[in-house]
């Protein structure tokens, strides 16, 4: 009989700790409510290639510069199921490092603001613009893309080394 009790003792012991994380991560997820993005657009490029210089040492020792000029997109982003997926991906990384404000929890803040970021082929990012009516829910903002190094790389087959994305994030704390 001890030896049952001590097992179901065991048992449960185990499964409040494996089934613990997984519902922390939940309530996790069910606080960023008050945090949404809805259909992020893809800003085309004024020129289709950028010119890149390369330079070079040459067997003699001179250093020779070369003018390259790249294409930026091969393809466009409509209808591109890579692209779609990669920005999906981009999404779901700036909602995992959402922050909060309990300040803007307090004033019960309610608003949109406009992100434009610039994502190298590599998944380095430029923040180019920030804007919303709420100075607070512009800086939330801000904290949220710091938080983020780096997205993960543009795949090759989506056709593009560069993306410029703008990126409406709405808060809601008025709940």
């Amino acid at each position: 009989m001890m030896k049952i009790t001590s097992a179901i003792v065991l048992s449960l012991a185990m499964h409040t700790l494996l089934v613990m994380p997984i519902a922390a991560k939940n309530t996790k997820r069910l606080n960023k409510i008050s945090f949404s993005i809805s259909k992020i657009d893809v800003v085309a490029p004024k020129v289709n290639e950028k010119t890149v210089v390369v330079v070079s040492k040459s067997v003699h020792g001179k250093m020779t510069k070369t003018a390259i000029k790249k294409k930026i997109n091969s393809r466009s982003a409509k209808g591109n199921p890579e692209a779609d997926k990669y920005i999906r991906s981009v999404r779901e990384m700036i909602i995992d490092n959402y922050t909060e404000s309990a300040k803007a929890k307090k004033l019960k803040l309610k608003g949109e603001v406009l992100v434009k970021v610039q994502i190298q082929e590599n998944g380095s990012f430029d923040v180019l613009f920030i804007g919303g009516t709420k100075l607070l829910l512009s800086q939330l903002a801000e904290k949220t893309f710091k938080k983020i190094k780096k997205f993960p790389a543009i795949p090759e087959s989506a056709g593009m080394t560069e993306l410029q994305l703008k990126i409406p994030v709405k808060y809601d704390f008025s709940k």
